[in-house]
């Protein structure tokens, strides 16, 4: 389903000044890579029909779902997230409270059809520490929340220390698929921000999200890290598209052998030693449009948009490469650059995003800025930090988390859903709850989406005749 992009907020002058200033112009070769460019024909009008990557799941809006309020920040007991993770109906979990929650241990989302909506606790939002969220179900929805792990006390769980992981479950009656992460803010992985793995993962939607600050020297076995999204081996049907990655060393993202993705209208600033990139191997398909690279202090100088392995052509001879308008690596964008014979390259893209309009790169930076992360019409300190540091260059790769999330309670608020939750509301086929989550969804600075196309003023209206 296509979309009508909502018009970004414009930054004032004085900001537009001093991202003018960076004029940063590298030329990376690592040791293979391409830059911006376009392939003959462009997106020809047979895309649609393409296969679709991401997802169209609702999570947790469907028949029989429950809802669950979050009441407290402890990690277990009554009233806890934890707690409201527990259980085998679907699901859809309302916070009635803000601040940080301290986990002693990782928290697993392993049944299906569950939504968490961090966009109804009260300002400042929700932020998770001290562990990562485990994702092995399927039809599962994760919008508004901020997932800050750092480095384990025990270093063993280093290796695996990412904010969110999805993956599959030994024990799970069904495979991980249908996974949508929207507006959530990912830092201070010691592995990677976001891992997705499994061979039998399908269908998961990454969208304006905030993925930044994997660390760099924080104990990883490996020894340097700061990852961004690794897309694993076989993983497929991935949508990344309309979100931030910020002073990552490497995975901005990846994409692994026999996995497929779509990679679209992406800001990606200081990539260290890569920005976008694949990893050897057979049968990858993968297409990267319109996404914009700015160099930062960290960025080697040979840095390109997208970067294969030198014997690539040898170890992925089947492999379907698809990349259009991705300009690197200045404020201003750069010269179409091509470091790697246009015949071994796809003349149109293996599949195309199911729910988003791909936008030219020349409007990304303003929509990215305006609209990734948690809550970004009033994000919290760490990520208002990391955007500013986007925008004026400032921004830095980092050993370990600069600050510590406060670990204290913020407001209450009770989360007042509408009297009759499952009742069609004016808006033609949208019941009152989804109205009340997209209306919410909306007050926290989210942008319009397949699933919440309506204007703000449209959405109060229908809700408040639901009451």
């Amino acid at each position: 389903m296509a979309m009508t992009m909502p018009r970004a907020i414009s930054f004032p002058e004085a900001r537009i000044r001093a991202q003018r200033r960076l004029r940063h112009r590298f030329s990376l070769r690592w040791p293979v890579c391409l830059a911006a460019f376009a392939l003959g024909g462009g997106l020809a009008a047979a895309q649609d029909e393409l296969p679709l990557a991401g997802t169209a799941t609702e999570g947790g809006l469907v028949p029989g779902t429950t809802i669950v309020r979050v009441t407290n920040l402890e990690d277990s007991g009554e009233g806890s997230l934890r707690a409201a993770l527990e259980g085998e109906a679907p699901r859809i979990v309302v916070f009635e409270v803000s601040g940080t929650i301290t986990l002693q241990s990782d928290l697993r989302l392993d049944v299906p059809y569950l939504t968490l909506a961090g966009q109804t606790a009260p300002p400042p939002g929700i932020t998770i520490t001290n562990g990562k969220l485990r994702i092995s179900a399927h039809d599962i929805v994760v919008q508004h929340l901020a997932i800050r792990p750092g480095p384990a006390d025990d270093p063993a769980m280093n290796e695996g220390r990412d904010a969110i992981s999805v993956g599959p479950c030994a024990d799970c009656d069904t495979p991980a698929r249908d996974i949508r992460l929207e507006n959530v803010s990912l830092t201070w992985g010691v592995d990677e921000n976001l891992g997705l793995w499994g061979e039998t993962l399908r269908k998961v939607t990454i969208r304006n999200s905030l993925i930044a600050e994997g660390l760099r020297n924080a104990g990883h076995p490996k020894g340097t890290h700061s990852m961004g999204l690794l897309i694993g081996q076989a993983v497929e049907d991935v949508e990344v598209v309309g979100n931030l990655f910020a002073s990552n060393l490497y995975r901005n993202p990846v994409v692994s052998s026999r996995a497929s993705a779509v990679v679209a209208n992406n800001l990606i600033y200081n990539p260290g030693l890569a920005a976008m990139h694949i990893y050897g191997g057979p049968s990858v398909r993968a297409a990267f449009i319109g996404n914009v690279v700015w160099a930062g202090p960290d960025t080697h100088s040979r840095v390109m948009a997208l970067g294969l392995p030198e014997p690539f052509p040898m170890e992925s001879p089947d492999a379907v490469i698809f990349a259009q308008d991705n300009p690197c690596c200045g404020r201003e964008g750069s010269l179409p650059r091509l470091g790697l014979p246009g015949q071994w390259l796809a003349p149109s893209p293996p599949a195309r995003a199911g729910g988003w309009e791909v936008m030219p790169s020349s409007q990304v930076p303003d929509y990215v800025l305006s609209f990734a992360g948690s809550r970004p019409g009033e994000r919290d300190a760490v990520d208002a930090r990391i955007v500013d540091g986007v925008i004026s260059g400032d921004g830095r790769i980092v050993d370990m988390p600069p600050e510590a999330p406060v670990a204290t309670e913020g407001q209450r608020r009770e989360v007042r859903i509408p009297k009759q939750p499952f009742a069609a509301s004016e808006l033609a086929g949208k019941s009152n709850l989804e109205v009340f989550l997209c209306l919410e969804h909306r007050r926290v600075g989210g942008p319009a989406t397949p699933e919440c196309s309506e204007t703000r003023a449209q959405l109060s209206e229908a809700a408040a005749s639901a009451r």
